[in-house]
């Protein structure tokens, strides 16, 4: 076993300026080439001239302690990673006061310094009042042993006066021995971004519930006039904006056919439109919403009446089976009204509005067809009837004449004459034989 090479000079020189070392950390290697951590204890020995001849000392093998301390400061340095951007803390019931670690501090807009020292009393005072009560039963239950550890998210007030959303997560470490606690230590998290993106997705999730509803109502009337009024209050109901309209695409033309809340439907309501319109031609190429911030700043908006209160514009498609039958429009007074959200809520709401109109055109078609159909077969039948009125008085007639013929026929054989001319009923009617 030998000195490592990479070691050896400043050991020696060590040894060399002290005389003697005691517990050094060297690391020796075996004849096998591993490397021992070793504890080095020696005396350099001098010859009568002062001359180092050699060292006399022991060497204790430390590989297990160091090769544990290495692995607990590797842990250590591990978990400060996990923990960055986690608030520490630690409570003392005996004293009710919190320590606590510059995260947690800093997640609501402080300084360590500027909290110290933190109560209780404080934490509760930093703790929205609608969340407190809700994590002090948690906490209780917690306390009472019925949940093995504590979590709750709540608000906490940020220095500059927002609300910070937070997960306060746990757990007893010391207790009494009346079981009573002690000592409670655990983590903070900020998760207000995550309860943003949830809170979003809940809102959308009950737009989309409220207008499945909505749309379901769209079938309780099959009459187009009244479906295309329904449409836009029901739109109301899903969306805000000031006013609204609906435009039917027919015979190369764009028509509006209802408005809501308009201020002069008047102006409005039957006016048509060329298919060369900016917007139009926008919304039939791509088939997806338009979003207008300020519509008195864009150039395709000119022309569309008395609309000069209008700044946010929404334009959504009306297409059934890949048809484009037109469009929803929605007005706003205030300026970047509408956005990606409104536009992805109202072209699922048109879908549907498309698929309720193709129903109430159907409808109307059908409507008229059987309508025609019946007074067509209505006008047949008189026609049909008159002509068997007709055929049975004539029926009537030719019966009561072949009777006076046969009386004719039987005076004249009574008085030994005998007719020449033939009858012209002698067949009888409906060819039967006399």
């Amino acid at each position: 076993m030998y000195l490592n090479p990479e070691q050896r000079s400043q050991v020696l020189e060590e040894i060399e300026r002290s005389g003697f070392i005691m517990d050094m950390p060297v690391d020796m290697v075996d004849k096998n080439g591993n490397t021992l951590h070793t504890m080095l204890t020696t005396t350099a020995i001098h010859s009568e001239s002062g001359e180092t001849v050699s060292f006399q000392g022991t060497i204790r093998d430390n590989t297990n302690r160091i090769s544990t301390q290495r692995q607990m400061e590797h842990s250590r340095k591990n978990l400060d990673l996990v923990f960055t951007g986690t608030g520490l803390w630690d409570w003392n019931l005996r004293t009710n006061t919190i320590e606590i670690n510059d995260r947690w501090a800093d997640m609501i807009g402080y300084e360590k310094a500027e909290l110290e020292p933190l109560t209780i009393e404080d934490w509760e005072g930093l703790s929205h009042p609608a969340d407190l009560e809700a994590s002090n039963k948690l906490l209780l239950k917690h306390f009472a042993g019925d949940l093995y550890h504590y979590q709750a998210e709540m608000r906490m007030k940020h220095k500059h006066g927002h609300w910070v959303w937070i997960l306060n997560q746990g757990r007893v470490v010391e207790r009494n021995r009346d079981r009573s606690p002690l000592r409670m230590a655990g983590t903070t998290q900020d998760i207000t971004e995550k309860v943003r993106v949830r809170e979003e997705i809940q809102e959308y999730a009950d737009q989309l519930e409220a207008l499945h509803t909505i749309t379901q109502s769209l079938s309780s009337t099959l009459s187009l006039d009244e479906l295309l009024d329904l449409i836009l209050a029901k739109l109301e109901q899903t969306l805000a904006f000031d006013s609204a309209s609906i435009f039917l695409y027919e015979n190369g033309e764009l028509r509006v056919e209802t408005v809501l809340n308009h201020p002069h439907p008047e102006l409005v309501v039957g006016k048509t439109f060329p298919t060369s319109n900016p917007l139009f031609q926008e919304i039939y190429t791509n088939r997806k919403p338009i979003i207008i911030d300020n519509a008195m700043r864009d150039a395709r908006f000119q022309g569309w009446g008395q609309m000069h209160h209008v700044k946010g514009w929404l334009g959504v498609p009306l297409i059934i089976q890949d048809t484009f039958i037109g469009y929803i429009t929605m007005d706003s007074r205030d300026q970047s009204a509408f956005g990606s959200p409104e536009a992805k809520l109202a072209n699922i709401f048109a879908s549907q509005a498309a698929q309720a109109i193709h129903n109430a055109r159907l409808y109307e078609q059908v409507t008229h067809y059987a309508e025609t159909l019946e007074s067509r077969i209505e006008t047949r039948t008189k026609e049909l009837t008159k002509m068997v009125e007709l055929m049975t008085g004539r029926e009537i007639r030719m019966v009561e004449l072949k009777e006076v013929i046969k009386e004719l026929r039987q005076q004249l054989l009574d008085h030994g004459i005998t007719p020449e001319a033939k009858d012209p009923l002698k067949n009888g009617i409906n060819g039967t034989h006399e």
